[in-house]
């Protein structure tokens, strides 16, 4: 297969020659001719030509792979072996960019002086992320109301998690993140009495998080394919610090959990040779 000449060969001559010789094992073997003149061959050399005419014969990458890991084991000699996986043997994963949505429902409480006039509420996440690699961030929305008090009074709170996140745990049906980021905090004190706010004030926080994401089926690498989508539900819990200057001692934290249906969106790729 290689045209070693003492003259000069263009592209389209080569190309020319080897369509010829491909042309020429194909129907070796499908006669049978090709496997009489291997008869008297190592079993690596027959191990070898079995994938590289099986090559011509498919063109599903799956199909390919499982003739070379049913096959390459019996190459004892290393430029074989190198050019059966550096030409043929391409492993379909994962891209490296994922995107995960959800929206779910949970409860957060107060903790600290946050605890007096914070109690167990209802919490409505929603999370959007994006992670490259290991890497990424997103948001999780949780909103919360306190209880009201003698006068009327209430609080309204609005927190913002902005999370950078860092992937632990990366198994077929199992991914694991912990996260940490920037809290937008809005508070509002309300009477039923009125129609606006008696007071309001917007503060900073930072929040930390964990969060197990079990998902309902493996990603598909059977072929490439552009975009793809599974479903798994995801368990959240952390810790959001609160501070506000409209109530006395406003400060503290809340501590959420959160369980969100979880839609995660991947694309496949080909992983090349040595990659």
């Amino acid at each position: 297969m290689n045209c070693n000449t003492s003259y000069y060969i263009s592209d389209e001559e080569e190309n020319i020659i080897r369509l010829l010789l491909t042309d020429s094992i194909k129907a070796m073997r499908q006669s049978g001719a090709l496997e009489k003149s291997l008869a008297e061959r190592s079993s690596g050399d027959k191990a070898f030509w079995e994938i590289y005419t099986g090559a011509m014969f498919t063109k599903n990458q799956a199909e390919l792979n499982e003739l070379i890991n049913a096959n390459s084991n019996k190459i004892r000699k290393p430029d074989q072996k190198v050019f059966v996986f550096k030409n043929y043997y391409k492993e379909i994963v994962m891209r490296n960019v994922t995107i995960q949505m959800g929206m779910g429902g949970g409860f957060s409480m107060g903790i600290g002086d946050t605890r007096n006039y914070l109690k167990i509420k209802p919490s409505f996440p929603i999370a959007l992320e994006f992670f490259y690699k290991n890497i990424g961030g997103g948001y999780t929305q949780i909103i919360q109301t306190a209880e009201k008090d003698a006068q009327g009074d209430f609080l309204n709170i609005f927190l913002i998690n902005f999370n950078l996140g860092f992937r632990t745990l990366s198994l077929p049906h199992l991914h694991n993140q912990i996260y940490i980021g920037p809290t937008l905090i809005f508070t509002d004190l309300d009477n039923e009495n009125e129609k606006g706010p008696l007071k309001s004030d917007i503060y900073g926080g930072i929040n930390v998080s964990t969060a197990f994401d079990f998902y309902l089926t493996k990603p598909d690498l059977r072929e490439i394919k552009k975009t793809e989508l599974r479903l798994g539900l995801r368990v959240q819990a952390g810790i959001s610090t609160y501070n506000t200057s409209v109530v006395k001692k406003g400060n503290g934290a809340t501590f959420f959990v959160n369980i969100e249906p979880l839609l995660q969106a991947y694309e496949t790729r080909l992983k090349e040779y040595g990659e």
